[in-house]
């Protein structure tokens, strides 16, 4: 192949990848900016009817991560988060809770199930809104939960993550009010967001990056989990 012709492919090759990169920040701002209105407009109504759900079926289920700093930072919701984080109890994972939430208009979008290792997440969506439920584990003396990750450059097959875990000193929980709604929260949260986003959790940073928080080193070695998309 001559030298002429290879610049010739380089060229068609680089205004190729450039054009596709255009279209998908055009389509991610776009996504985006409809996530954005979704939550803003049916976020409170679509929280609080999952708490009803889970209160009806007596299922335990807290604040976490995003959610639980801005109900104690914001008393509220954080500016740049749009979707729910709520934990759960792997044990209290049930048909009915799935049956109960599909029936009441939500979708599975996808889930995360840990690979010969018991670790879970689910996304739920209505009306445009996302919630996430990280299902937790414990013991007496401390509760774990599992957060699925992979680098853009990762080298796995698409559906393959890997798997955090992200242990807390298990104080219990306890009610407060968000968005209208008595609901649970960790009882040390404030320790737990320390635990989680450093000692600085106070101070809005939008471009916070857990890999350098204290859980920079929470990637399980050897440890893989599986994504479904429905």
């Amino acid at each position: 192949m001559s030298s002429k012709l290879k610049n010739f492919i380089k060229r068609i090759l680089f205004k190729s990848s450039f054009i596709r990169n255009l279209v998908d920040e055009k389509n991610r701002r776009k996504n985006k900016k409809l996530t954005t209105e979704n939550f803003n407009k049916n976020g409170t109504a679509v929280i609080g009817q999952f708490f009803d759900i889970c209160n009806e079926l007596d299922v335990e289920c807290w604040l976490v991560y995003g959610t639980l700093l801005g109900c104690i930072r914001e008393n509220g919701l954080i500016k740049h988060d749009y979707d729910f984080d709520v934990g759960m109890w792997k044990s209290d994972f049930n048909q009915k809770l799935k049956d109960k939430l599909l029936e009441n208009g939500f979708i599975l979008a996808h889930q995360f199930e840990g690979i010969d290792y018991d670790a879970f997440e689910q996304t739920y969506q209505k009306d445009g809104v996302s919630i996430d439920i990280f299902y937790s584990y414990k013991n007496e003396a401390e509760t774990w939960t599992h957060v699925f990750h992979r680098e853009k450059d990762e080298q796995l097959p698409p559906e393959i993550w890997k798997v955090r875990k992200l242990p807390y000193p298990n104080k219990g929980l306890t009610k407060t009010t968000f968005l209208g709604k008595q609901v649970f929260i960790p009882s040390n949260a404030e320790e737990y967001l320390a635990l989680t986003y450093g000692d600085n959790w106070r101070i809005p940073d939008s471009n916070f990056d857990w890999k350098k928080g204290p859980y920079a080193n929470s990637i399980l070695p050897g440890v893989f989990g599986k994504m479904t998309n429905f």
